[in-house]
């Protein structure tokens, strides 16, 4: 179907987060695995990785213990731990090959009147951080308490503290120094889904108090190919 349909930008865009919006069975957490993994894929990594981000991606299904048979999610889909079967489309998984640009669309006359997902988290992201700035600096650091839960190896859900207003990697450090983990292990934090920015504050990127975030334990996949040999 994918392969016949002229796409746009927007609406694979939309098309992909209806697609994990409204997923009603297998384990909430594995699409969550999924989801994190294909978006690390589809912004082609993070800055100094040459892999497109292939790396990354695979050492968030390994984590968890997610298996592709044929390596490519849009065959014959991937499975979770107990055997599960979870598909996912072809358009979701990598950009179709007829893609269109948006910017062509919209000279012909053709584009719808939503703005640009992308270009409107960018906006908001500017001005969280503007606020930040401005209303922050003047306060005594208000300390908030995120419960964390823990893919492998690590009983229960562990609650730690930082400050309402620090980045993620505020949170990614006392983890790290906490628990003890060291390289080449590192830890990513996905909420709902999605992989958080290191950059921005839990809150600016919807997070909730109370809400549980999960923490996972990457290690390289470079690290445990030599192990096993």
């Amino acid at each position: 179907m994918s392969g016949s349909k002229l796409w746009t930008r927007r609406e694979i865009d939309r098309a992909r987060i209806e697609f994990f919006d409204t997923r009603v069975t297998g384990r909430p957490e594995i699409w969550q695995a999924i989801r994190a993994s294909l978006e690390v894929m589809w912004k082609g990594g993070e800055p100094g990785e040459d892999d497109g981000g292939l790396a990354t991606a695979q050492m968030i299904l390994n984590a968890a213990e997610i298996t592709l048979p044929d390596g490519d999610m849009a065959i014959r889909g991937c499975y979770d731990s107990t055997g599960a079967l979870y598909r996912v489309p072809e358009h979701v998984v990598s950009d179709p090959a007829n893609i269109l640009d948006d910017t062509t669309v919209e000279a012909t006359g053709k584009s719808d009147d939503e703005g640009d997902l992308a270009v409107e988290s960018e906006e908001v992201d500017e001005e969280i951080l503007r606020r930040r700035e401005t209303k922050g600096k003047a306060k005594a650091k208000e300390l908030i308490s995120v419960k964390a839960r823990f893919q492998h190896g690590i009983n229960g859900d562990i609650v730690f503290k930082i400050g309402k207003n620090d980045p993620v990697r505020s949170l990614i450090k006392i983890i790290t120094q906490r628990l003890e983990i060291s390289p080449p292990k590192h830890v990513k934090i996905n909420y709902m889904g999605k992989l958080l920015k290191e950059s921005a504050s839990l809150s600016a990127q919807g997070w909730q108090e109370g809400h549980i975030v999960n923490a996972w334990v990457l290690e390289s996949s470079k690290t445990t190919s030599n192990r096993e040999s």
